[in-house]
């Protein structure tokens, strides 16, 4: 009669197994790393060269260099052969990622962008002095309206002042000076009625010259300032 395996003897056979495959995937991984990765590496040109600018003579050099590098010349090395390094001035860096791109040789000291140039870029987005410009042009149109409608509206009312004044002095006949009352009340809501519309198209005019303006001035000409003209609808 056979004997029925343990816990303890399935727990252990279990473990083993589990060793064995780590056993297994450790050396075909190793395996991989010294051999292929090694010679992936060292059949690159790149990769293959000797990067530093003092050599030992030990090397047998190469006659051409990856594009982006210059060969350096050296009595350790034969005729017309030497060792490959970047152009004084630069530096070899490595990618992130390691596939087609083996790296390149990169300036010390990056131009960089000229001032000017930086200026025209942002100006397409937004430029804060032409919105201003136009800002200003806006408002001195609107301030030149209301101006000219306080002028107005004080003559109308001046106006009335002095014929409801005369009327009330000089016309005892009350039917007469009702007449004449109501014709001086007339003629000054005619003339304010004028004023105002005379105002307002000043201020649509205003508001349709600016936002004309402002579409020069970038794209994000409206991210800071979404006010319309209807904020000077109670002048």
């Amino acid at each position: 009669m056979t004997k029925a395996p343990s816990i303890n003897d399935l727990f252990l056979s279990v473990m083993a197994s589990f060793i064995g495959f780590g056993l297994v995937v450790g050396i075909a991984q190793a395996a991989f790393n010294y051999g292929g990765a090694q010679i992936l590496f060292t059949a690159n040109p790149v990769f293959a060269q000797v990067p530093s600018t003092t050599d030992t003579g030990s090397p047998a050099g190469v006659s051409s260099c990856p594009s982006g590098q210059v060969l350096h010349t050296s009595a350790n090395y034969a005729a017309g052969t030497g060792y490959c390094d970047c152009p004084e001035g630069y530096i070899f860096q490595y990618p992130n990622n390691i596939g087609l791109d083996r790296g390149n040789c990169f300036s010390k000291s990056p131009v960089p962008v000229a001032a000017r140039a930086t200026t025209t870029i942002n100006k397409k987005y937004l430029d804060t002095q032409c919105i201003a410009t136009a800002v200003e042009a806006r408002d001195s149109s609107i301030i030149t309206g209301l101006t000219a409608y306080n002028t107005a509206a004080q003559a109308a009312l001046g106006a009335r002042k002095s014929a409801l004044v005369n009327a009330w002095q000089q016309f005892s006949d009350r039917k007469v000076r009702r007449t004449e009352i109501k014709s001086i009340w007339e003629t000054y809501r005619s003339a304010v009625r004028s004023a105002v519309k005379t105002f307002s198209v000043a201020k649509r005019a205003a508001w349709a010259k600016f936002y004309a303006d402002r579409k020069s001035c970038g794209i994000y000409a409206t991210s800071d300032d979404y006010t319309n003209q209807g904020v000077d609808n109670s002048l």
